[in-house]
């Protein structure tokens, strides 16, 4: 009964190390998500302030322009985190959905409009980037797997 834990450990710690990595690159994708939607709210607090100074020097000292200043050092930061804990080819597209963001803050706080070809293109960056997440984490599974049974073979031999 002993060497059949024995065999059945191994197994338990891949299974424990693969459930860990999903778990790694999911926090790496909110964390870069979080990150696009600090970014875009740079974007209203520049647009406020842009909004509101009447000359470029009394913009360098308004608080909002500070504020925005801070908002996007933390969202770089959050991306710098997010990078270790995912693999950069799928976290790294998902920045495109700042575009979103900040297309969909212009219509819902500014009142801008949005062409057709601007919701089009909004749906494409969705899909894009629902795609290249959906491929890499498959080949990330895929990669774990294959080290999986190169490690196996190894401990038969």
């Amino acid at each position: 009964m002993s060497a059949k834990r024995t065999r059945n450990k191994p197994a338990a710690d891949d299974r424990r190390r693969e459930d860990d990595s999903r778990r790694s690159q999911r926090r790496g994708v909110l964390l870069v998500v979080i990150s696009t939607l600090l970014v875009a709210l740079t974007h209203i607090l520049l647009k406020v302030a842009v909004g509101r100074s009447d000359s470029v020097m009394l913009l360098l000292f308004d608080p909002l322009l500070v504020a925005a200043l801070i908002v996007t050092f933390a969202g770089g930061m959050l991306l710098v985190y997010a990078l270790k804990h995912g693999e950069l080819s799928a976290l790294y597209p998902i920045i495109s959905l700042g575009f979103v963001w900040v297309a969909l803050e212009g219509v819902l706080l500014f009142d801008e409009k949005l062409s057709p070809f601007g919701i089009a293109g909004i749906l494409t960056i969705i899909a894009g980037v629902s795609l290249i997440g959906h491929t890499s984490m498959r080949q990330a599974d895929r990669g774990r797997k294959k080290a999986h049974n190169s490690t196996d073979t190894a401990r038969r031999a």
